[in-house]
């Protein structure tokens, strides 16, 4: 699943894009700065893909 170059959204952090995805860890670049979390345990807790289709892949 390609999740790079998708919008994200974290409760804290704001909107972000995804920059990097290495086995089970995933970089997002907020306007703060980058911030990496756990693949694919973050989509549960912190994270949402605004595809929706995507999300509900993950």
């Amino acid at each position: 699943m390609q999740l790079i170059g998708q919008t994200i959204s974290h409760k804290a952090f704001g909107k972000g894009i995804v920059t990097g995805c290495d086995k089970n860890i995933i970089t997002v670049c907020f306007p703060a700065g980058d911030k990496r979390f756990l693949y694919p345990d973050a989509f549960t807790k912190h994270l949402t893909l605004k595809d929706s289709a995507v999300q509900e892949k993950i």
